[in-house]
Formats: C-alpha cells, sequence, structure tokens
C-alpha cells in the first residue's frame, strides 16, 4: 500500500485542515471557518485547535477494533475528559469540522464522510464519490450571498458584515435535523456520519480529500482515474488550482480555500 499526503494553506492566515494516519486509517479533517472573534480556544485559530486535537488522539487510537463512529466519539469523550474546555460557549459557536475517513480492514473498507469532505473510491475502470450531501442547506445560501457581493459596489465593511451573518446563521443549522452535521468537541454530529462499506477486492486506490482540494476535479485539472499515488503529484494539483484560482478578480470569503488530500493506492489490483 502506497501513501502520499499534502496540505496547504490558502489565503487565510492558518491552514485549519489537516491529514493524518495510522496503520489502518487514514483521515482529512477540514475547520470550519470561525464565527466568534477573537478566538475563545487557542490564540492562532479555534478551528485549527480542534482539528489538532482530533487529529492527535485519532493517532493515538486509530488502530482500535472500533467502526469509525465508534471511534470518533471516544476521540471525543476522551478530549472533553482531558482538555479544559471554555463553558459559556454556545452549542453554534462551537468550532467544528468537516471529516473523510476511511479504515482499511481485511476485507473490506469503511468509508465515513460528514459535512463537505470527500473519499473516491477508484476501481480499474470506474470509480465512486462519497460525500455529504446535507451541508447544502448552509452552503448554497453562502454561496448565493457571496455571488451577490462580488457583484455589488456596497463598502467592504459592510459586505464582509453581512457574510459573517450569515455563516452564523448557517452555524445555527449544526447538528440539527433539518440541518447539517460535523465534528464538535460534544460530538453530537458523529452518530450521523454517512458510512458506506466497499469490498476491497477490486479497489485500486483511494482519496480523501477537503472541500478546497476536490475543486481541482470541479475545474477539471483532474480525473479520478488518475488516482495512483506511484505517479500522482498532488502538489502540483494544487499549484494549477492556485493559478486558476488567482485569475478570479475580487470576491469575498476565500479566494483560496485550504486544500488537502491523502492518496492511498493498493498494490497488484490493476497491474504491477
Amino acid at each position: 500500500m502506497l501513501l502520499k499526503c499534502v496540505s496547504e494553506r490558502g489565503t487565510g492566515s492558518v491552514n485549519e485542515d489537516v491529514c493524518g494516519s495510522t496503520q489502518t486509517r487514514f483521515w482529512v479533517l477540514d475547520g470550519a471557518t470561525p464565527v466568534v472573534f477573537p478566538p475563545r480556544y487557542s490564540a492562532e485559530s479555534d478551528a485549527r485547535y480542534i482539528v489538532d486535537l482530533f487529529s492527535r488522539e485519532l493517532q493515538q487510537q486509530g488502530d482500535a477494533p472500533l467502526t469509525n463512529v465508534q471511534l470518533l466519539k471516544t476521540c471525543a469523550t476522551k478530549i472533553r475528559g482531558q482538555t479544559c474546555l471554555p463553558s459559556d460557549v454556545l452549542p453554534h459557536e462551537q468550532p467544528s469540522f468537516a471529516l473523510a475517513m476511511v479504515h482499511v480492514r481485511h476485507m473490506d473498507i469503511e468509508v465515513t464522510v460528514l459535512g463537505d469532505c470527500f473519499v473516491i473510491v477508484k476501481e480499474c475502470r470506474a470509480y465512486r464519490v462519497y460525500t455529504d450531501e446535507r451541508v447544502k442547506v448552509a452552503g448554497d445560501e453562502t454561496q448565493k450571498l457571496i455571488k451577490y457581493l462580488n457583484a455589488s459596489d456596497l463598502p467592504v465593511p459592510v459586505a464582509e458584515g453581512m457574510l459573517r451573518d450569515q455563516l452564523t446563521r448557517n452555524r445555527q443549522l449544526m447538528n440539527r435535523p433539518g440541518g447539517y452535521y460535523v465534528g464538535t468537541f460534544d460530538g453530537d454530529g458523529f452518530d450521523y456520519a454517512k458510512t458506506h462499506l466497499e469490498k476491497r477486492t477490486g479497489v485500486d486506490g483511494l482519496l480523501l480529500c477537503s472541500d478546497g482540494f476536490h475543486k481541482v476535479f470541479d475545474l477539471g485539472l483532474m480525473d479520478p482515474m488518475e488516482i495512483d499515488c506511484k505517479s500522482l503529484d498532488l502538489a502540483q494539483k494544487i499549484s494549477l488550482l492556485r493559478s486558476r484560482e488567482a485569475t478570479g478578480g475580487k470576491t469575498f470569503g476565500k479566494q483560496s480555500d485550504d486544500a488537502t488530500a491523502l492518496c492511498l493506492t493498493f498494490r497488484g489490483q490493476c497491474g504491477p
């Protein structure tokens, strides 16, 4: 089994994505843009703080014989027990993250997604994409607002305030029926993760990525059939993406999002 991972900061001051692995588990965590200022949990970034804590805990326990959801809930419980967290934060003000995770077992591969991360499963002549469409209930409204702001002549402080208000409204849908589900310290969203089982036989490769990296597929800069750690240059794909984003002109929100991808290739499925 071959492994590659790359994570690159976008136009924000901090890269709020992480990727990690153990012998049998692999993950990408994508911290959500904070809506609380100044940060409550970390001087640098609340989003980075939560993904770092969960990634370190996954590193410690990732090979445990648990399902992905059981493992995530176990990590959340342990983090709450060992970390001094603010007690006066409203539920929607918690830092949060989307995730893509796979557990490679002897006979099958457990695929878990929560929020707007992706897992692409590649076979020799076909591929499947797994993500969590529920996040669109919030994301679509944000994209409509960004499109409006980009076309408007509103003063920058006014436009930025409108965008912050929209992000706050989005967070109020977090881990609620009719809304969307993500990872948080309280662990309330993990039971609602989307999980799929893939037979290991026939799977040639996997790509886990944040939505920031997934844009390479949206823009036609990468084909899923390129997923092969022997030849795929993940950093070069991000470079192509950054060049394309740089031609986009004025934009509110992040012109370039953090971009993270983890590639796995299994030997012997589609040749040497």
